[in-house]
């Protein structure tokens, strides 16, 4: 017994060394297959791109409009801004190469035999020939639904031929959630099928959308309007579709998300709309009952993350994009309700990084990443239009704060391009957490919602949802110097914004934190 015992110790003993062996061998692997080279002669083990040359694991590309070269990760892990390896006093480029091999990244549009490198300038931008691709978006093409009369939501009645409509919906991919919600649903078409000679599926997309912006309170806003008993919501609070989910950013890029991936995740709130009618709205003989109840996005990329537009035909050959989420969002929905939550902009960006980075956080390194966010973005000014260095991913990614989100009147002047003010509704996290049911009650009349009965009241002290944590607390205060470099950056654009909105309380007071 003691024996077998023993041989037993010494074949699990083999089997983690042979486990721990090939996993190592992956890693390596993986690593070799994911390397590139620049001309420089600095071997990296990682370049993240955001455009025309997206390599896979076997360094096959997929070509795509344009490139923007997000970080570079050296072999020992580290990584490196890409100005330390592209000089950006000189008009000179450098090619991109992968692995070992010295391929060198090329246009789809160049002939196989006359090949030429692509190039790319400082900011991470690789031009590309334009001839012949097309310059009108595939979303602005997509024919627009028509929608119920009788329905406050936009919603649409759709044939329903089978029972298993979601098996290919890439949100269930990357959802627990949401898979368990649209397997349900298919028990529902089931019965519908089964008992209906021409079953149909009621379509829905959001009435409003919590457009932004991270940090400012957006949770607790949405927790409070979806407990209003005339608003529904999605299975994801926020499927960042519009901004970045479209491309299969949570898919890491491999695959694009359809437009009715998206729908499918407002059929659960459609069959909720679809059975609660008014009972304070007359029917007439023979006519439908009119349906008051509401869902909606809230994901707070919405309004600033257009940073995939490279991807798209039309941005051809540009630095920035001829279109934003404003714009593809308006052409389906002209009448959306649009809701902004923001704060100032220097509290913002220090409540963002204590909650979105997971180590090393402190005071000091908050104040070296916010100079060189800063250092970053008025370097690319220097070279490009202020709305391309926004838009510029590459720009974005060189410091570990998210600078940009806090420039409120660039991305709300995009969206007031298509969106009339009063379908816009922009408060400040200040007057929400001074007086919660007076700005809730301002969102409830903005979206036409009803007043709520008195033991509907509760939802007024409900508990603030996604409060800072307390370990991120005991970090403490920013520097005063870091207070006072990001309110000198941001006070322009506070006051852009405070002159366009006509409201003096959004220059903010800039106390400490």
């Amino acid at each position: 017994m003691m024996r077998k015992c023993c041989q037993m110790r010494k074949d699990m003993k083999c089997v983690c060394v042979i486990c721990i062996s090939l996993s190592m061998f992956a890693v390596f692997l993986l690593s070799y297959m994911t390397s590139y080279e620049l001309q420089t002669k600095t071997h990296m083990r990682r370049v993240i791109l955001g455009g025309l040359g997206e390599f896979n694991s076997r360094g096959n590309t997929r070509e795509e409009n344009s490139i923007q070269i997000v970080e570079v990760v050296d072999t020992s892990g580290k990584k490196y801004r890409l100005d330390s390896f592209l000089d950006s006093s000189q008009e000179d480029s450098v090619e991109l190469h992968f692995g070992s091999k010295n391929k060198v990244v090329t246009s789809a549009t160049t002939d196989v035999q006359t090949t030429h490198a692509q190039t790319t300038t400082p900011h991470g931008w690789i031009q590309k020939n334009c001839t012949g691709i097309q310059q009108t978006s595939e979303l602005l093409q997509t024919k627009t639904f028509q929608f119920l009369a009788n329905y406050k939501n936009p919603c649409w009645h759709e044939p329903l031929r089978q029972v298993k409509v979601y098996s290919r919906n890439r949100f269930s991919e990357f959802s627990r959630y949401s898979k368990l919600a649209l397997n349900k649903l298919e028990e529902e078409w089931a019965k519908r099928i089964s008992n209906n000679p021409y079953p149909r599926r009621l379509r829905c997309l959001p009435y409003f959308f919590i457009a932004g912006q991270p940090k400012c309170g957006s949770t607790d806003l949405y927790q409070k309007l979806t407990s209003h008993p005339d608003v529904v919501t999605p299975p994801i609070k926020e499927p960042h579709w519009w901004g970045k989910n479209r491309y299969g950013w949570r898919l890491n890029y491999t695959t694009a998300i359809p437009l009715t991936d998206y729908i499918d995740l407002f059929d659960r709130a459609a069959l909720m709309i679809e059975h609660v009618v008014n009972p304070l709205v007359p029917v007439e003989d023979g006519a439908e009952p009119f349906h008051q109840v509401i869902t909606g996005d809230a994901s707070v990329s919405t309004l600033w993350d257009s940073d995939d537009w490279w991807r798209l035909d039309e941005n051809c050959g540009r630095k920035e994009p001829l279109y934003t989420n404003a714009d593809y969002i308006h052409h389906f929905l002209p009448n959306a309700k649009i809701i902004v939550i923001l704060r100032d902009p220097t509290e913002r960006l220090y409540s963002d990084y204590l909650y979105f980075q997971k180590s090393r956080k402190s005071a000091e390194d908050f104040h070296l990443e916010v100079t060189k966010a800063i250092n970053g973005f008025e370097a690319c000014l220097g070279k490009y239009t202020q709305r391309s260095c926004i838009y510029n991913r590459t720009v974005a990614n060189l410091s570990k704060v998210r600078l940009r989100i806090g420039l409120y009147y660039e991305f709300i002047k995009e969206w007031l391009k298509v969106y009339p003010l009063d379908q816009m509704l922009i408060i400040r996290l200040d007057d929400y957490a001074r007086d919660t049911r007076l700005t809730l009650q301002r969102v409830f009349n903005f979206l036409g919602l009803r007043k709520l009965k008195r033991d509907e009241e509760h939802i007024f002290q409900k508990p603030v949802a996604n409060k800072r944590r307390l370990k991120d607390k005991n970090i403490g205060k920013m520097f005063r110097d870091t207070n006072r470099i990001l309110d000198n950056f941001y006070r322009p654009f506070n006051e852009k914004l405070a002159e366009l909105l006509d409201d003096t309380n959004f220059l903010w007071t800039y106390d400490s934190i």
